[in-house]
Parts: C-alpha cells; structure tokens; sequence
C-alpha cells in the first residue's frame, strides 16, 4: 500500500509496510467456529499456485484436527486484517528405515541405517 504524503518541494509517494501477527489455526479453532475459520480461508489466494490456495480452503483444518500437521496463519495488522500467507508443518516423520538407495542419498537425507554417531 503507498499513500501521497506532502514534502517541500511537493509530494512524495510513501510505500507503507503493513505490520504482520502469526496465529496457528489451532489457537483460531478454538476461539471460533470451524465454519467462521473457513469463511476467513475464502478471501485468501495464491496466484503462483492454485494448490496453494486449495489444500488452506478444503484440506487444511481436517489435517488440524486429526494431528497430522500444524498450520500458522499470517494475518497483516490493518484495522480489517487479512489472511497474508501461511505454513504447514508435518507433525508426523517418516519411516525410511526400509528405504532402499544408495550410500550417497543415504548421506544427503541424514539416513545412518539405525546407528548412532558418537559425539
């Protein structure tokens, strides 16, 4: 957002940096309804990547609720905030123990076949 802002010697265009807040969407769940949660979800868009967009509005608070991942909201602080942008975490890890590769993708994935390195 920019504003014109009068100067000395005339005006002068000011870009303005909103402030942002992260909230988890499991802090939002419990303070609101689910239905109130997927109505803030509607307003935000990912041009870059519809995928984006729809895991957030169809898949987002199930995975929540069920434990599967954590997901962080960022909301910019103007008197209407607006959904920014968000993460997700995965709550769970994966079991590659049985992972069939080679050494060095072993290596590059921090794969150490069960054993321990002594420090």
């Amino acid at each position: 957002m920019s504003v014109w802002q009068k100067a000395e010697n005339g005006w002068r265009l000011v870009l303005l940096t909103p402030s942002y807040r992260v909230t988890s969407l499991s802090d939002l769940l419990s303070l609101y309804t689910q239905e109130h949660v997927s109505e803030a979800f509607s307003t935000f868009s990912c041009e870059r990547d519809k995928d984006v967009e729809s895991f957030l509005k169809e898949k987002e608070i199930v995975q929540e609720k069920k434990h599967i991942s954590r997901t962080y909201l960022i909301f910019t602080t103007n008197e209407e905030p607006e959904l920014a942008a968000y993460f997700t975490v995965a709550v769970k890890s994966m079991d590659v123990t049985d992972l069939e590769c080679n050494s060095a993708l072993k290596k590059k994935m921090n794969i150490h076949d069960g054993l321990r390195r002594r420090i």
